[in-house]
């Protein structure tokens, strides 16, 4: 994943552990050069933050400090959230001294490691959302990681800081941070969202099955963010808290799921899932279609959302989205393939199949040349032609 902080590169797992620590442990030995701080850099929702607040802390804790000379440590994360207005935990603030006539400077010392109730091997302070912050706060805080200090206050030699932040291209209100930072004091570390260890991490941490079958069937559905959409988009953020919910509500209790579902992974999503919970036993696989596609299951018809033409709106998307794979990857679509998919697209209900049609048309043009989409163009010429 390309991007203005970084060459490109991603890595996930343990590496991406290790790529953390090194900057931690850099910090631990303090001196000239000292200030590699860890920047997490990457679009919303993908998990930036528990990535560090969590996956690495408990990884850190398990396998100790070089420096400190620890198998194990304990580890404290303090978590700073930044916006546009002045921050009184950063800069501090002055107050009057009525005695002497005078201002005082007073400074919180929590982001210097002085934290009152923590006892931890190593204290990291995170500044999230670092490109909203404004510039003041930018300053005193390429202070603090230069000098290791605010205002004569050092901080403690076992803390240490990390940041993560939005990119401007992602509508979050984020700015190109100063190169002063990101050349002299940041160390960028690209992130995206990786399916095979999302889908690693959500078996082990009891995230609900109904939230990863559809994601197993259609990888697409785990993130679909757009900077331009005014809508809740799905992310893992997003199905995590939906796995949450489901938790809570039960099984059939539609009309509450009908309208908490969307607020977490966006109106489209819901009516996909719906459909692929309700009609799971039924939808058929890619390859079950190309091999049969006159034979191969069709859910059955309905009124109600998330009932016929729900799922069958899924196994519409689900061929989109094969044939979408197939251009990113430079694969054409032969005759054989367009004319079976294009079969089977002409078994669903008619609005359905018209739209699918034009799913997988937008998706790899090659998908109308084959004999089966003219006659099905020509069946279906009133709703294949779009309403201005």
């Amino acid at each position: 994943m390309s991007n203005e902080y970084s060459s490109g590169m991603m890595a996930t797992g343990d590496k991406f552990f290790r790529m953390i620590d090194a900057c931690v442990e850099a910090q631990l030995v303090g001196g000239v050069g000292s200030a590699c701080i860890p920047a997490l850099i990457g679009p919303p929702g993908i998990g930036k933050t528990q990535k560090l607040t969590v996956g690495y802390r408990e990884w850190k804790q398990m396998n100790g400090s070089r420096r400190l000379g620890k198998s194990t440590c304990t580890v404290h994360i303090h978590t700073v959230i930044l916006s546009q207005n002045d921050s009184v935990d950063i800069g501090g603030a002055w107050a009057p001294d009525f005695d002497k006539g005078t201002l005082r400077h007073l400074i919180t010392k929590d982001i210097l490691g002085e934290i009152e109730g923590v006892d931890a091997d190593i204290i990291i302070v995170l500044f999230d959302e670092l490109g909203n912050a404004n510039p003041a706060t930018l300053a005193a805080i390429q202070s603090a990681f230069e000098d290791g200090e605010i205002r004569g206050n050092k901080k403690a030699a076992n803390c240490v800081y990390a940041v993560a932040t939005n990119r401007p291209e992602d509508g979050c209100n984020a700015v190109r941070l100063p190169r002063s930072l990101v050349e002299g004091r940041l160390v960028s570390i690209p992130m995206d969202v990786d399916y095979n260890e999302w889908l690693e991490w959500a078996k082990s941490s009891d995230i609900d099955v109904r939230v990863i079958a559809p994601i197993e069937w259609q990888p697409e559905l785990l993130y679909q963010y757009d900077p331009k959409s005014k809508t809740v988009n799905g992310s893992p953020r997003g199905w995590e808290k939906l796995s949450n919910i489901l938790g809570q509500v039960h099984d059939d209790d539609h009309e509450i799921l009908d309208v908490l579902a969307p607020g977490c992974i966006g109106e489209g999503n819901w009516i996909k899932i719906r459909g692929f919970w309700e009609h799971s036993e039924s939808l058929p696989l890619y390859e079950e279609i190309l091999a049969d596609p006159e034979g191969a299951t069709v859910p059955g018809g309905g009124k109600r959302a998330g009932e016929g033409p729900s799922g069958q709106y899924a196994v519409a998307t689900n061929i989109a989205y094969q044939l979408r794979y197939l251009k990113k990857h430079g694969e054409g679509v032969d005759r054989d393939t367009g004319k079976a998919l294009i079969t089977y697209i002409d078994r669903l209900e008619p609005e359905i199949a018209a739209f699918g049609a034009r799913m997988c048309l937008i998706a790899h043009p090659e998908f109308s040349e084959n004999e089966g989409y003219g006659a099905f163009k020509v069946k279906h010429k009133d709703l294949m032609v779009r309403k201005a």
